[in-house]
């Protein structure tokens, strides 16, 4: 088989399980575009966790990409599409390969391996193609002088203001739609040629591996957690048994409308910096990047059951042994179903550095 030439990461894992012991449907959608635009050097990267059923997470992800691109192309922020003369073309035409080519007969990367060919084939097609398919947390800091430090949570760069945008403009589609019942966390990493934009928005969750030691990029949003209970109640909800007026356990979520004011969409970012960036990206830090090495995104299905380090240690051996991100996202995903997870399970692991740089 042919290796895939990436540009926006050294190389892409993608594992997904319904758990059909106890689930009855796969609700998750994941995305990975390693060209967004035809930018050599942006992928976007996502995940999104549906409950009450999947159409808020289709939803968001058929479009919340598109309305990225949508408002990256407005604002004119060449430096980050490369300037790329095709670029401007991708918006004002017919959805199309490099738009979103499908991984299913729906247009989505949902249920497992999607039909025909190998598992490892079809996902270099589909990502060639460009297609769908905060504070570091814990008490643990990047050490000092070896990895860079991100700007603070909730301070955005202009990326993260986009990003931000993007997710309220998706949320009020799901509200034309009368998406009432339904909804979904969103998990994204926007990779740029000079920062890795973290957006989340429930309890997905995306982790780095800093020379092998875990650190959590983005913050849980859980009914459970005391600043959340508190804003619930400053709007009049409550919280019963871990859920928003007791009826979901996430605290924010795109759709859910019937509860929208207490289950906000506003979601946690975090810029955190590849390479000494030009001021315009909304960078502070100034270092290299030469203890990075990957970053795992899942759902809470993975993390209802696997700490933080023990996702990198997994995913880590793995690579060390066998060289590939795709058998390394499917070893943390039979993790998660061996250690009893009830959920779903949806993993992407995207590679920083070529691993000879860093066993």
């Amino acid at each position: 088989m042919a290796t895939l030439r990436l540009t926006s990461v050294v190389g892409i894992g993608h594992a997904e399980d319904p758990n059909p012991r106890f689930r009855k449907q796969m609700e998750d959608v994941c995305v990975m575009i390693d060209k967004l635009g035809n930018s050599h050097s942006t992928g976007f990267f996502a995940i999104y966790d549906g409950h009450g059923g999947q159409e808020a997470a289709r939803i968001a992800g058929d479009n919340l990409h598109r309305y990225l691109l949508e408002d990256l192309l407005n604002q004119k922020l060449e430096h980050l599409l490369e300037a790329d003369p095709l670029a401007n073309q991708s918006m004002s035409q017919p959805a199309g390969p490099q738009a979103g080519s499908k991984l299913s007969p729906d247009g989505h990367s949902v249920g497992g391996n999607p039909p025909g060919g190998s598992k490892d084939s079809q996902l270099n097609s589909a990502i060639s193609s460009g297609v769908r398919t905060g504070t570091f947390s814990k008490d643990k800091i990047p050490p000092s002088g070896k990895a860079r430090v991100p700007v603070p949570p909730n301070e955005p760069s202009k990326l993260g203001t986009i990003i931000r945008k993007a997710i309220q403009r998706t949320d009020d589609v799901l509200r034309q739609k009368n998406v009432l019942y339904v909804g979904c966390t969103a998990l994204i990493a926007l990779v740029t040629k000079y920062t890795i934009e973290f957006a989340s928005v429930g309890d997905s969750r995306a982790v780095i591996s800093i020379n092998g030691t875990a650190y959590r990029c983005t913050e849980d949003h859980k009914a459970s957690d005391k600043q959340e209970i508190d804003r619930i109640k400053s709007l009049g909800g409550t919280v019963i048994f871990g859920r928003v007026n007791g009826f979901i356990s996430v605290s924010r979520a795109l759709g859910d409308h019937c509860i929208k004011n207490l289950v906000t969409c506003d979601p946690f970012l975090r810029s955190y910096p590849r390479y000494p960036a030009p001021d315009s990206v909304g960078v502070t830090a100034n270092s290299t990047n030469e203890l990075d090495e990957f970053i795992i995104m899942a759902c809470d299905g993975v993390w209802d059951v696997v700490t933080d380090q023990q996702s990198v240690d997994t995913v880590r051996k793995c690579l060390k042994e066998t060289g590939s991100p795709q058998k390394a996202a499917f070893e943390l995903k039979n993790l998660a179903i061996r250690s009893g997870t009830q959920d779903n399970v949806s993993v992407l692991v995207l590679l920083l550095r070529e691993i000879s740089k860093w066993i």
